[in-house]
């Protein structure tokens, strides 16, 4: 028999975003993504740290409004998103469940990572 090997996975931290930036109206996405984020925060690659996380995920439906509402949330309260922007390694993780990519949703002022 050959040795079990236990891959390495990326450290995942679950930003704790308000209430109204982490629900929306009764639908696939919004569903969706409650159990995705779910999943998440039982998963072993979660971590509590900030600090030790490789990526962070952003909580809930990610509609056009919804994405800059949480984008902007981040930016104001997690320096963690400051952090990897001026790393140049923006690592922030949003569920985006549309035919169309964010670029063709949003303006591009509102896409800016810094």
């Amino acid at each position: 028999g050959g040795a079990v090997v236990n891959p390495v996975l990326p450290k995942i931290y679950v930003h704790d975003l308000p209430p109204i930036l982490r629900t929306g109206r009764k639908s696939f996405d919004v569903e969706f993504d409650w159990a995705l984020s779910s999943r998440m925060l039982l998963h072993p690659a979660r971590t509590a740290s900030p600090g030790a996380a490789d990526y962070f995920w952003l909580v809930g439906p990610s509609s056009a409004g919804a994405l800059v509402d949480k984008l902007n949330h981040i930016k104001a309260h997690h320096e963690v998103w400051n952090q990897s922007v001026a790393d140049g390694r923006p690592r922030h993780l949003a569920m985006l469940l549309s035919e169309r990519g964010p670029g063709d949703i949003f303006e591009n002022s509102e896409l800016v990572l810094g």
